[in-house]
């Protein structure tokens, strides 16, 4: 119970302060932060209430049909009041509200499902087909794409100038839009397909039934939110987000090869992801004992060095470079600016508002161990679903300390959560029963435990 209730407060903190990075019209930033209070919040703690079983049996709390649909329908009218002309959001917004309503009345749930992700599909390329990627608004895609070109053109982009700043991406996260730059088409349309590869995803977790309702609600919310539409025009993460979703969802089936060669290219695309493939690891260990631990490491380390050696052979410092000293040059020009504005409000903003910002490194710290403790003394019992919430939990809480937030930064860890509460419960005898299945041959039936309400 104790990781429900901080999952839970750390959700409400971070849906309580929400913002973004990039900065709104001031009359129009407080209508998207309430807005999403009000939609997720209540979504989160319904998530974690209905994971938990009444003390008398395994039963856990109905999960409305209606609630799926609705939720990102509404999160999916934010995103279009957002990205579209005042005069022209207005009326679809209403067109949306109507049809989702129309649908759920008739009991049409799977259209209703469907109508904010297909709308999100089509809003999106409508966005890219009506605008050009403009390098004073999104400083990421630019700086990848001339990263790219210098490749083409011979040389290494690590040493290259970049308007002043600093080249701190890992290779699979530029190397992804090689493709762009090398038939010379708009990055963007490279995340169109990794956003209709997310939104298939999500679909086929809703047919096949693998994931609970109040899971496949937040992970609709996710991918249809003004965020995940702002990183389509203008970011770089989609790419990592569906090596993420690849990842829980690998370790949903116990899949474990799989999810560990996923997990190396995870720490090649992204220094964040050193923190999950460490507590993955530590289950491994746990779990399986050290020679599959030694076993699967090595799969793991020859799947990052395919990626990373050919750098690292060039240049055996660069490894220092990407994951230390970048750290250290972000928390330098952090001192320079040390609090950000009320919309990217984080736990570390809260500390430093209260004079506590000394206890950023001691609660990073307490968030890790607190997750490698709970993986050891569950030990063998801790089902993957189990994992993937400590994960998400531990990811959430250590970047609402680092020094420097976007909100998208929490959405890897927002992603193992959604997948891992579809299947997480407290260790009884009914539910492992469930989970693993006479003649199942050890492995995971994630349906047999998330049995959806939705007839797609």
């Amino acid at each position: 119970m104790t990781l429900w209730l901080a999952t839970a407060a750390l959700l409400i903190v971070l849906t309580l302060g929400y913002g973004f990075g990039y900065r709104f019209a001031e009359t129009s930033w407080p209508l998207y932060f309430g807005l999403w209070s009000l939609t997720l919040l209540p979504i989160f703690l319904a998530m974690i209430a209905s994971q938990v079983p009444d003390k008398n049996s395994s039963r856990r709390l109905a999960w409305p049909a209606w609630l799926a649909p609705s939720a990102p329908a509404l999160m999916f009218c934010v995103t279009v009041y957002f990205w579209l002309p005042s005069s022209r959001a207005l009326p679809v917004v209403i067109a949306i509200i109507t049809a989702t309503c129309a649908l759920l009345y008739s009991r049409r749930y799977s259209a209703a499902l469907a109508l904010p992700l297909v709308g999100n599909v089509l809003l999106a390329l409508v966005l890219i087909a009506s605008s050009t990627l403009q390098r004073s608004e999104a400083d990421m895609l630019p700086v990848i794409i001339d990263a790219n070109n210098y490749l083409l053109n011979g040389s290494d982009p690590y040493i290259q100038s970049y308007g002043g700043s600093y080249f701190y991406y890992l290779p699979l996260q530029w190397l992804v839009f090689f493709p762009a730059a090398f038939w010379n088409f708009d990055p963007r349309i490279e995340n169109f397909v990794f956003l209709i590869a997310a939104t298939a995803v999500a679909l086929w977790l809703a047919y096949r039934r693998q994931i609970s309702e109040p899971a496949l609600t937040m992970l609709l919310c996710l991918i249809v939110s003004r965020i995940g539409m702002e990183m389509i025009l203008r970011g770089q993460v989609w790419p990592y987000w569906l090596l993420i979703l690849g990842f829980g969802l690998a370790l949903l089936h116990e899949r474990f090869t799989i999810a560990t060669i996923v997990a190396g290219m995870l720490i090649a695309a992204q220094q964040p992801a050193l923190l999950i493939v460490a507590l993955f690891g530590l289950y491994v260990l746990v779990h399986f004992g050290w020679r599959k631990a030694v076993f699967l490491g090595a799969i793991g380390l020859a799947t990052y060095l395919v990626i990373m050696g050919p750098w690292l052979w060039h240049r055996p410092a660069l490894i220092n470079e990407l994951y230390v000293v970048v750290q250290q040059r972000i928390a330098a020009d952090h001192a320079l600016q040390p609090v950000y504005d009320q919309r990217e409000i984080s736990l570390l903003n809260l500390l430093q508002a209260t004079g506590l910002g000394w206890l950023r490194s001691p609660f990073q710290l307490a968030f890790v161990a607190a997750g490698a403790l709970a993986i050891v003394a569950r030990g063998r019992r801790m089902t993957t679903a189990h994992l993937l919430c400590v994960i998400g939990t531990v990811f959430v809480g250590c970047i609402s300390l680092n020094v420097q937030v976007f909100k998208y930064y929490y959405y890897p860890g927002l992603f193992c959560l959604a997948l891992g509460l579809s299947a997480a419960l407290p260790d009884r005898s009914a539910y492992r029963a469930a989970q693993r299945p006479p003649g199942a041959g050890g492995r995971m039936n994630p349906g047999a435990v998330a049995r959806s309400s939705l007839a797609l």
